[in-house]
């Protein structure tokens, strides 16, 4: 059954030394695919990262991830499937931070139709809901340009 297996990924943070002598590395989190961190902090240290929670019969969450404390936050709401969150840190914050938003596409089974969520990227708190003019099938990864 695929919800039996859909919590097999997780988050683990790998550490290389670079003469090759030493790796380590942390499980950060259970039950979880498609993590990302801000755009501009690849190649770069970071604190948080997003991810897609594990599936559940009746929906999954998005999980937000600290990697130098290991604690998380989640938001879920039942019979809603969410894809890849995006997050988009805000114009004046300081990096590494979570000052932003999460961008992420929720597909509502029990209505039939998706919506785009726009979630504190500090509480995961809903701020925003945009209806979407239909459904949009899984599979549909986040991008975000902001000189669209």
């Amino acid at each position: 059954d695929w919800f039996e297996h859909g919590r097999d990924g997780h988050l683990r943070r790998f550490r290389v030394q670079l003469d090759g002598r030493a790796v380590s590395s942390d499980l950060l989190y259970e039950g979880c695919e498609l993590p990302r961190i801000a755009r501009e902090d690849r190649t770069r240290e970071y604190q948080y990262v997003y991810a897609q929670g594990a599936a559940e019969r009746d929906g999954n969450h998005v999980a937000k991830v600290d990697v130098t404390t290991g604690e998380s936050l989640r938001w879920e709401e039942s019979g809603v499937f969410v894809e890849e969150p995006v997050f988009v840190r805000a114009p004046d914050a300081e990096r590494p931070s979570d000052e932003g938003c999460v961008l992420v596409t929720a597909l509502n089974t029990d209505e039939g139709r998706t919506d785009l969520l726009v979630l504190d990227g500090e509480t995961l708190e809903e701020r925003a809901r945009a209806p979407l003019p239909h459904a949009v099938p899984f599979g549909f990864h986040g991008r975000y340009f902001s000189d669209w």
